[in-house]
């Protein structure tokens, strides 16, 4: 999982401008035939019978990146409230969304283009749009379009018109203008991956089965159990030896809970020159007996001189074991492919994998004996732990250990070798050193302790102290102590008590590799995470660290415990000695066993250490074995293009050197032998100066070939081990001519009827104005897959089409007839194909403006008013009337009739209209009637007016009573907002307001005025019954009819 979380991470770091893989500049369609191009390669790869495993967790999280990017940065949320998510996307043959037209106006301006943007989205039905997104250059955002933007700090293209943007990828607004969608757009991403993932038609595990599901996100025991076998001939007096052990490890781990997900035996040898001799063969197998075989028909055979293909072993075996696995590596030899050193370190530490290496003297002691015939017995038993050598570095960096052995303790060895492999076994120090006594702390949480001491001339030996200073028998059932050979021991210790305990020597001083594990849940993992300047982003880093720069790091303690508390961070050097101590910072609640700490790193190279207290309250020390080596050089590795057989592509690269100026050699090595040309290149870099380069690889004849690459720079003369590298993985896919359809269907309007003027747009008399417009719908393409209208939301509104067949093209235009009326002035005919392109006809009756209010309103004295009904059925009260009376008209064959009643001194007039029609209703004298308009109904909402959601009912207001059933009266400047539990009305801005009458309640007389004064309105409520009262625009727990003197609109 780490892997594709990373490889999903990196993809805005390395590709920050691709609009496709991000979903952005409206390349919806692009994005979409990425997901599937990628996962035709996944499934593929999958299909074989020895995937490449690494490959697909790449694939994965590149997927992984765009699916989620879609929900994140188009504007699918805010069309769906109902869809989970959206299952077209990224599957072959399904049909995409229509994607706005290049010129067609998705977005209108933000007010605020660095924070939040409401209700900037233009409603055009289902249509997908995308922010565009520069951090270089704003122009890749078309003029005078009506574009989205992305938005966020980084967006460049956020301040053209229309500001602002529509990206939800945070919470914050300075990121993410519509942060506040980023919960459900985070929801939805999260439910395709599980669709992508485990549909039963469709899903990958359905897909490549089970098995092989479970191999690749490494479900249950996925590690490999990995055997490294040197079968040279001069291994003949240690190979029965080994074979006896590894056969004995895989028959007491199959079948258990400790079996492995698969075995692996890798022999290497020294062919010299003799082609007839292989460099080694590879086993793979899930069957422990079939292990069991490979490894009894093993013998040790040529070989030629000393030195043997070790690194070549080593490179096979781990190029086909599973992340976070262990290998066994027995070998008595020198490597003759030492140069290979820094590759196989590199991507050993690519995928976690620990290499303890089992050393035995036959070869070297007679290769030392040769070479150095008077030398001291001594001096050649100390030289395995001297460094430069090839097998202890490779340990340091990979957390492993050297054991210098003979065929007669190696059954020893390997029992400790598998004990440390353990699911819960954990490191709480480890050093060298050649100190008289050492402490050590002890915590509750430790089952076992064992302490593992390694020496070059002379037998350990030790006495142990408890925290009270008393000497721990060296016998019991609770004490062991294990022979490792002449000159290594682990002594092991059950159930230890907590607290500080210590060891002290008796036998002769020289350095000692001491290893303090135990068995333990308490433990942890760690990350140094990178920033993106641009993005302000965090990310894991790959490669190693950079000395000198303020780093972060990453911690997760693993426990079962949440009242564990980590204080310290330290870095080690392989001494033991603290170099640095850092406070870390915990997650929040939901992230308690994470913590967060910086630090300049040193040059030097260092172990990482933590401390704090247990469940308990003792102190924990836990450390992890693998040694960090700093560099002072960047390598950026930047997008490579896909490789064609036949083809050839370039790998570019850029080095920057952060330390003393100098020479620099980069190379790349890849698996399958890709490279062209010079594999080679020596820069001479100043200080903080960088310089780009490229390798070119060539695709050959064969499609189904995945090559891992490591790309690696070092200061000249300095190896490999001061080497910074990154590893990328590329595929040779076979080039598939694609037939594209672009282009998009045509609509074409041919005829119009009634277009609305301005008095026809009045929404007091615009239900009353019909138009209607005949189009039609060419196609060309693939297909017409579907023709709808956007924005048709009238009563009176109708809409229809042609018949035609999806998935052909048309012989014919599709003939299309939409009406509405004039409040309904703005509608779009959209006709979608099958490769998601979208024609589009605007119906726009503005083009005259909009009026802001009634041009006309209706004033009465007398006993009669008009006021205008749209076809719906409603209620009206009045409380203060006495009497209502109706009058029923005829219209055509349409009956419309409205009944009062009269139910304890509150009327009630209620209506059913069918067809547009004025109601005659008498009211109490002295009353004022009039409607006023807003004109955020059919254009964007001013953001000074609250919206007013539509639910088809038309209230008759009598006596301009607001009857207000549970909810607040708000005040706002010089408007009324009126709210209830389920309906909001608007009530237009007050003009002259300066009385609110209110009526009695149940529970007693509450009254409501208003003061106007130059603009600031006030407003203040007493009710005797509880004496409640509220200030301006917070009258909310008073249930009351208002009267107001003035014009309203409901």
């Amino acid at each position: 999982m780490k892997q594709i979380v990373q490889v999903n991470a990196l993809q805005d770091i390395s590709y920050p401008e691709d609009a496709a893989i991000h979903m952005r500049n409206e390349r919806i369609k692009e994005g979409h035939k990425w997901i599937v191009k990628l996962r035709k390669r996944l499934l593929e790869t999958l299909a074989e019978d020895k995937p490449n495993y690494d490959a697909a967790r790449d694939w994965l999280g590149e997927i992984f990146h765009t699916l989620q990017d879609f929900y994140s940065n188009t504007n699918w949320i805010e069309l769906n409230s109902e869809e989970e998510f959206y299952s077209n996307l990224g599957l072959e043959d399904r049909v995409l969304m229509p994607i706005a037209h290049s010129q067609t106006p998705v977005c209108t301006d933000c007010n605020d283009a660095d924070g939040t943007c409401e209700d900037n989205l233009i409603d055009m039905g289902d249509v997908l749009t995308s922010g565009y997104y520069s951090m270089e250059d704003p122009a890749v955002k078309p003029e005078e379009d009506g574009k989205c933007s992305h938005g966020g700090a980084s967006d460049l293209t956020r301040i053209m018109w229309p500001k602002g943007g529509i990206n939800k990828e945070t919470k914050d607004p300075k990121k993410s203008p519509h942060h506040y969608y980023h919960d459900k757009a985070a929801t939805a991403a999260n439910k395709h991956v599980e669709f992508f993932l485990d549909d039963p038609v469709t899903g990958l595990r359905t897909l490549i089965g089970d098995q092989k599901f479970k191999e690749l996100f490494q479900i249950g025991s996925m590690v490999s159990m990995v055997f490294v076998i040197d079968d040279t001939g001069s291994m003949a007096d240690e190979i029965d030896a080994v074979k006896d052990e590894c056969i004995r490890v895989v028959e007491t781990t199959s079948g258990t809970v400790r079996a492995p997900f698969n075995y692996i035996l890798s022999t290497f040898n020294d062919p010299d020159g003799n082609p007839s001799i292989p460099k080694g063969e590879l086993t793979i197998t899930q069957d422990s007996e079939a292990m069991i075989d490979a490894l009894q028909n093993l013998y040790a055979q040529d070989g030629g001189d000393c030195p043997e293909l070790a690194m070549y072993g080593l490179a096979e075996a781990i190029k086909v074991s599973q992340p976070g696995s262990t290998i066994y590596f027995y070998t008595d030899a020198p490597a003759k492919d030492a140069d290979r050193e820094g590759e196989i370190e590199q991507r050993a530490l690519d995928k976690n994998i620990k290499i303890e290496t089992v050393l035995t003297r036959g070869c070297i002691a007679r290769r030392r004996r040769s070479l150095q015939e008077n030398s001291k017995r001594s001096r050649q038993k100390r030289a395995l732990f001297a460094p430069p050598s090839l097998y202890t570095k490779l340990a340091e960096a990979t957390g492993g250990t050297v054991y210098l052995t003979d065929d007669t303790h190696i059954s020893s060895v390997v029992s400790i070798i598998q004990e440390a492999t353990k699911t819960a076994t954990v490191s709480v120090t480890r050093f060298i050193s050649d100190d008289s006594s050492r402490n050590f702390t002890v915590d509750s949480q430790l089952s076992e302790l064992s302490v593992k001491i390694l020496g070059s001339s002379y037998t350990p030996s030790i006495s142990v102290f408890l925290p009270d200073g008393t000497s721990h028998p060296m016998s019991g059932s609770d004490f062991n102590v294990t022979s490792l050979g002449p000159y290594a021991k682990v002594f092991t210790f059950k159930n230890p008590l907590p607290g500080i305990w210590s060891y002290q020597r008796l036998s002769s001083v020289e350095s000692w590799q001491v290893d303090i594990t135990g068995q333990s849940m308490l433990d942890f993992l760690y990350d140094f995470l990178e920033k993106d300047e641009v993005t302000d982003t965090l990310y894991a880093a790959t490669g190693r660290p950079i000395a000198g720069v303020n780093t972060s790091i990453l911690i997760r303690v693993t426990d079962v415990y949440d009242n564990n508390s980590l204080t310290t961070v330290k870095l080690q050097d392989e001494n033991g000695n603290t170099a640095s101590e850092i406070w870390p910072l915990r997650g929040g609640e939901q992230l308690r066993n994470y913590y967060f700490a910086t630090e300049v790193l040193p040059s030097e190279s260092f172990r990482l250490a933590i401390e704090g207290y247990d469940s308990r309250g003792y102190r924990f020390t836990r450390l992890s074995t693998a040694m960090v080596k700093t560099v002072g050089l960047k390598l950026q590795v930047h997008p490579i293009p896909a490789l064609y057989t036949g083809e050839t592509v370039y790998v570019n690269y850029t080095v920057t050197n952060t330390g003393p100026a100098g020479n620099f050699n980069v190379s790349i090595l890849d698996t399958e032998h890709l490279v062209t040309g010079s594999a080679f290149s020596v820069f001479y870099l100043s200080e903080y100066e960088n310089r780009t380069g490229s390798f070119t690889l060539y695709g050959g004849i064969d499609p189904n070939v995945t090559s891992t690459m490591t790309i690696s720079v070092a200061p000249s003369g300095g190896g490999n081990l001061t080497a910074q590298y990154k590893i990328r993985r590329i595929s040779v896919g076979e080039r598939l001519e694609e037939v594209e359809d672009d282009a998009a269907p045509n609509c074409t309007i041919l005829s119009s009827f009634g277009p609305c003027q301005l008095e026809q747009l009045d929404p007091c008399v615009c239900h009353a104005h019909l138009w209607h417009v005949t189009a039609e719908i060419t196609e060309t393409g693939f297909g017409l897959h579907r023709i709808y209208a956007g924005k048709l939301n009238s009563s009176s509104a109708a809409f229809s089409y042609d018949n035609f067949t999806s998935a052909s093209s048309l012989t014919n235009p599709v003939m299309v007839n939409v009406s509405s009326d004039c409040c309904n002035p703005l509608v779009y005919i959209n006709a979608g194909d099958l490769a998601g392109n979208l024609g589009q006809c605007t119906i726009d009756h503005r083009l005259h403006g909009v009026p802001s209010e009634c041009i006309e309103t209706t004033t009465t004295t007398e006993d009669t008013t008009t006021a205008y009904v749209a076809p719906t059925t409603g209620t009206a009260k009045n409380p203060e009337a006495t009497t209502v009376t109706a009058t029923t008209h005829t219209i055509a064959a349409t009956q419309n009739t409205a009944t009062p009643s009269v139910t304890n001194g509150e009327s009630t007039l209620s209506f059913e209209v069918s067809t547009p029609v004025d109601v005659s209703v008498t009211i109490p004298s002295n009353e004022t009637v009039r409607q006023g308009y807003s004109n955020s109904r059919y254009g964007e909402p001013n953001t000074n007016e609250p919206i007013i959601p539509t639910y088809g009912i038309a209230l008759l207001v009598v006596g301009v009573i607001i009857v207000i059933l549970g909810g607040t009266l708000l005040l706002y400047k010089k408007g009324i907002i009126f709210k209830s539990l389920n309906l909001q009305r608007r009530i237009a801005p007050c003009q002259d307001v300066d009385v609110i009458k209110a009526d009695y309640v149940v529970d007693g007389k509450s009254s409501a005025s208003v003061n106007e004064n130059n603009g600031d309105s006030s407003a203040s409520v007493n009710e005797n019954n509880g004496d409640s009262s509220a200030p301006e625009a917070n009258l909310n727990h008073v249930q009351k009819d208002v009267v107001i003197d003035d014009f309203i609109y409901v």
